[in-house]
């Protein structure tokens, strides 16, 4: 099976993009990052242009580690769980666009607006007791999010991985810490209800109910605070 592929490049992270292509021929059944490895061992654009390897960033293999986030045709995806075989041609790969592109497919998720959204509530209360989320950080789910991006809000990612802490019963001081920063600017009534994040997030996780959950605690303190 032979399929073209148009990819995206940036030599570093103040460079210019560009796009090169590359004709691979490729057994049924393979996934985007069999593709990038064919390339890496021979990167050979359509034109017979000897050029560098395309840089990309993987690790498990097995859409775990959430490492291979890329965008394929317009839509964030895993890239070694995305099969080519039936995507149209050329198939589009390009880097994740709400993150800084290091080079080729490697974005950098240093300095994501969460990190800072959360200072408030991190400090309030060491988040011991939490059990880790079946969230993988893939960031699949804010590049999806048309409102992440284009304004303060901090994303479905985060605002799940938050229910899921208040679910689990946090400390008191840390729930109220936490609730009151949503309630800031970016906060849980940001989102739009796009639901773009549930289509693409590759381990189905409930991110719209996470946010509804949000909403109503979001709403219960503002009562509290109302009535003090």
């Amino acid at each position: 099976m032979k399929k073209l592929f148009k990819i995206k490049r940036q030599d570093s992270p103040e460079g210019q993009n560009y796009w090169e292509e590359f004709e691979m021929v490729l057994p049924v059944g393979a996934t985007l990052i069999q593709v990038l490895e064919q390339i890496r061992l021979r990167p050979i654009t359509v034109n017979q242009q000897a050029v560098n390897p395309v840089a990309w960033d993987s690790c498990c293999h097995q859409a775990i580690c959430g490492s291979c986030a890329m965008t394929v045709n317009g839509r964030p995806v895993l890239a070694c769980s995305t099969v080519v075989e039936d995507l149209p041609e050329p198939v589009v790969v390009e880097p994740l666009s709400s993150f800084g592109v290091m080079r080729d497919l490697v974005v950098t998720f240093d300095g994501a607006r969460q990190v800072a959204f959360l200072d408030g509530a991190r400090q309030a209360a060491p988040l011991r007791n939490v059990t880790p989320t079946p969230c993988i950080d893939c960031n699949v789910c804010m590049e999806a999010c048309p409102q992440y991006g284009n304004s303060d809000y901090v994303g479905p990612k985060v605002l799940y991985q938050m229910a899921e802490g208040l679910k689990q019963g946090l400390e008191t001081r840390l729930a109220t810490s936490v609730i009151k920063s949503l309630m800031n600017e970016g906060g849980v009534d940001d989102c739009q209800n796009a639901q773009n994040c549930v289509q693409v997030c590759p381990q189905k996780l409930p991110l719209t109910e996470s946010i509804a959950y949000l909403k109503r605690e979001v709403a219960i303190q503002a009562f509290k605070e109302l009535f003090r």
